[in-house]
């Protein structure tokens, strides 16, 4: 059953990259935020500077809700988090990042 939370993760991760990503792409383009070429830079056309920002939420949301379902389905998850921290709190760390 394990092995399922991680497919089920691993597809979550990918699923919200593949939302997130061109969001960024299009604040990127809007705004003009790329890195520009000089002499020190290795790319040869332009990057956008926004690029990492999709890794933050797509961790955290994949993370707490991951431990949230499990602690919904019952299994222990207490060698991961202490007890104070319920499935409220984090369901309620995945929402608010959204």
């Amino acid at each position: 059953m394990e092995y399922l939370f991680l497919i089920g993760d691993f597809i979550l991760s990918i699923l919200l990259g593949v939302i997130i990503i061109p969001r960024i792409l299009l604040i990127s383009r809007k705004k003009n935020l790329y890195d520009s070429i000089n002499a020190r830079k290795v790319h040869e056309g332009k990057v956008p500077r926004l690029g990492g920002l999709c890794f933050f939420p797509v961790i955290l949301i994949t993370i707490c809700l991951s431990l949230g379902l499990k602690h919904i389905f019952g299994f222990d998850i207490q060698p991961v988090i202490h007890d104070s921290i319920t499935s409220e709190y984090l369901f309620l760390a995945c929402g608010a990042s959204m």
